[in-house]
C-alpha cells in the first residue's frame, strides 16, 4: 500500500500518523520505505531516490508541512531548496536532474512535492496456499491490512466482514 500518495493524503497522514507505531511496522513483518515523488496535474513524473533512513525521512517531512505540497516552478526559488535537499541526502543527483528535466525545462507552472511511503509485506506462497485451502485467506488478509492502516488512523471497511 502507498499511504500519503497525494498532497492531501500526505497532510492527513502526517496529522494522524503514530510515528512509533508506523515505523515499528518493520518489527511485525512489514517493509516501510520512503516514496517521495513529484507530480503535475495528478501525474507522477519523478520518483526520488534517497539516502535517508525511513525514520529520518518521516521526521523531515513531519517537521514542516511547507516542505511538501504545491509549489511554483521557479528556478530561482525552487532550485536552492532542491540543492539543499540533495546536500542533505533527501535526493540523489539523478533525482535532482530528473526534476530539473520534467519541471524547469518544460512549461509546467507548478510542482507537487509528495512525501509518501510504500508499505509492503511478503507472505510465503505455502502459507498463502494453506490459508486459501482452509478458506481463511480473506480473513487473514483483512486482519493483516488493518495493522498498518491503524497506525495512521485509517479503517478497513470490508462489506460482509464481521471482523
Amino acid at each position: 500500500m502507498w499511504p500519503a500518495e497525494t498532497v492531501g493524503q500526505s497532510r492527513r497522514f502526517f496529522d494522524a500518523a503514530d510515528r512509533d507505531a508506523f515505523l515499528g511496522l518493520a518489527e511485525h513483518g512489514w517493509n516501510v520505505e520512503p516514496n517521495l515523488h513529484f507530480s503535475f496535474m495528478g501525474t507522477h513524473l519523478v520518483w526520488a531516490r534517497t539516502d535517508l533512513s525511513v525514520e529520518e525521512y518521516f521526521d523531515w517531512f513531519e517537521a514542516s508541512e511547507e516542505r511538501f505540497g504545491r509549489h511554483n516552478v521557479e528556478e530561482t526559488t525552487l532550485e536552492p531548496v532542491l540543492i539543499s535537499w540533495h546536500d542533505r541526502g533527501l535526493l540523489d543527483s539523478a533525482t535532482l536532474e530528473d526534476v530539473r528535466l520534467h519541471f524547469f525545462q518544460t512549461r509546467r507552472k507548478h510542482i507537487n512535492i509528495i512525501p509518501g511511503f510504500e508499505v509492503s509485506r511478503v507472505w510465503e506462497q505455502s502459507a498463502v496456499q494453506e490459508l486459501e485451502e482452509s478458506g481463511e485467506l480473506e480473513a487473514a488478509l483483512i486482519a493483516a491490512f488493518k495493522e498498518p492502516l491503524a497506525t495512521w488512523s485509517e479503517a478497513l471497511d470490508v462489506m460482509g466482514s464481521t471482523s
